[in-house]
């Protein structure tokens, strides 16, 4: 396992093992009110999806295929080919101003929708709105910073980012964790943001300063083209990240307009279990999009496929053990009367949002491979699952309670992993088209006899023996000379195993069903070149 990996999965394991100890903290400092008011924060906070516009997995994948040509020498500067580095350059200063944009935008629309969705609420002695709009103006800061680790993504420099990741990760708990034990309530998130903010604006100072210096200053003579190159994957990305937003972010908040906060409080907490198990499974095949990239750019599919095959497989592994061992913890703190079990869902709906994890992971996989290629497939499918669900939720949660809201999810889980599949396969064959086109140009088709038909020989065996039998009809001999005649053979018969002057052997060693003999299986030492 590489470094990048292993800084990534270190990430979300610590994530996965610290999460009870947040819930367990959470539960036991905040009110059941107050509870679900802070997963409905983060809930919301997702929301910005819609400002982004899914151009980080835009940028990772168009940076991966410019850096393709390009590294960073001893200084931390990018060398390299000059026109990969002016589209690289002008990719990222068109994502800055984008990101610019969209800080502002997002801590202006979340800090209203959050009055909105708040203001009617039935808790009302909870002081929500001092802490919401503390959170909304770090979201927007923190959003101007998003560019620059989806560009550190792209340009393979996941070793790095994913060791800032886990130990940003890690000082993020800890200062959660003393907000929460410090009573510092819903103001909890805001500060925990803060803090992971600082902490990225070290890194990004301290080590790759040089590296944005190089793409600040750099002449962007050959821009990406981004209505024609960017924009047309973009919004396909943007329409399938918040449709996916919508699927899943939107079920605590569902919950916490028909139910209230004390359910929606524990809709929420599972959901954060759920999450973090998704995040550390995904880490086996996040970790290689970079990769992915640069292997499409130099059309190495087979070294492509294995690796995703392989990545894959083990993200699957994790979250079946994964959702395995946590629905038996959900079982056991019921089973034991545990306190904690009053804040969280019963094992039933637990576990069928579980099994709905397992499905999406798949799901995950699947739509790495393919926005590698530069496309984004899974629009219509995502989409699609989006409306449905948005439609039904509300409908099943007033209805049947958690329980019908997960089966919703699970339901929407397995058609959009049934659609998925298929596009899968069928688009990877497509897209793969030209380089088997390419492959193919590698194999000679001449004819070993002069018959009805041509038979197909690679390339690598042209120096192999002939074939011992040559069927009728006719019977002859291919001419040894680069010459076309009325009778004769399309190409030259100048195989490895027989050169020119062999007449003697090939009537010596002949065994063939056809008259006269042609299939020698003695080699000459050498063979003249023919013009």
């Amino acid at each position: 396992m590489d470094r990048a990996s292993t800084f990534g999965i270190l990430a979300r394991i610590w994530q996965f093992a610290a999460a009870p100890v947040t819930l367990w903290l959470v539960a036991s400092r905040f009110a059941p009110e107050a509870q679900g008011y802070y997963y409905a924060f983060g809930s919301l906070i997702a929301l910005q999806v819609f400002l982004e516009l899914g151009l980080g997995t835009v940028i990772s994948q168009f940076a991966g295929h410019e850096w393709a040509r390009l590294a960073l020498d001893e200084k931390g500067r990018i060398a390299g080919a000059t026109d990969a580095l002016s589209r690289l350059a002008g990719l990222a200063q068109s994502a800055l101003r984008w990101y610019a944009a969209a800080g502002a935008l997002a801590a202006a629309g979340l800090a209203l929708a959050g009055f909105i969705f708040f203001r009617d609420a039935p808790a009302s002695h909870i002081r929500w709105a001092p802490a919401w709009l503390a959170l909304c103006l770090l979201t927007g800061f923190n959003i101007l910073l998003l560019p620059a680790w989806h560009l550190l993504d792209g340009c393979n420099q996941v070793e790095h980012t994913h060791a800032y990741r886990f130990f940003q990760s890690v000082l993020e708990t800890f200062a959660r964790w003393s907000f929460v034990l410090g009573g510092a309530g819903l103001w909890t998130p805001a500060l925990a943001c803060s803090a992971s903010m600082g902490c990225g604006l070290v890194l990004l100072r301290s080590r790759y300063w040089n590296f944005f210096r190089c793409l600040w200053t750099a002449p962007a003579c050959e821009r990406i083209d981004w209505f024609k190159s960017v924009w047309p994957m973009q919004w396909r990305t943007a329409i399938t990240w918040i449709s996916g937003t919508l699927i899943f972010s939107t079920m605590t908040l569902i919950v916490f307009r028909s139910h209230g906060p004390v359910i929606a409080g524990q809709m929420g907490m599972t959901c954060a279990l759920m999450a973090a198990l998704t995040n550390a499974a995904f880490m086996l095949v996040s970790t290689k999009t970079p990769r992915f990239a640069m292997l499409i750019a130099r059309k190495d599919y087979p070294a492509l496929d294995r690796l995703f095959v392989k990545s894959a497989r083990g993200a699957l592994a994790v979250i079946s053990l994964g959702a395995g061992a946590m629905a038996a913890m959900l079982f056991l703190l019921r089973l034991f009367n545990h306190p904690l079990a009053a804040r969280l869902l019963p094992p039933l709906p637990a576990g069928l949002l579980l099994l709905a994890a397992v499905f999406n992971q798949l799901n995950f996989c699947y739509g790495a491979y393919l926005r590698a290629h530069r496309r984004e497939p899974f629009m219509l499918t995502t989409a699609a699952g989006a409306g449905l669900f948005c439609a039904a939720g509300s409908y099943l949660a007033s209805s049947y309670g958690p329980v019908g809201l997960a089966a919703g999810f699970l339901a929407v889980s397995a058609m959009m992993l049934t659609a998925n599949s298929m596009l899968f396969f069928r688009l990877r064959t497509a897209w793969h088209a030209d380089q088997d086109a390419t492959d193919r140009r590698f194999d000679i088709i001449a004819p070993i006899s002069a018959g009805d038909s041509m038979t197909g020989m690679p390339a690598p065996r042209s120096a192999s023996a002939l074939a011992a039998q040559v069927p009728l009809p006719p019977s002859m001999m291919a001419p040894a000379w680069p010459m076309r005649r009325p009778a004769g053979a399309v190409l030259p018969a100048m195989k490895a195993q027989t050169g020119l002057d062999i007449c003697a052997l090939k009537n010596a060693a002949a065994s063939s069903s056809a008259l006269p003999p042609i299939s020698p299986m003695m080699s000459t030492a050498s063979v003249p070149a023919s013009s």
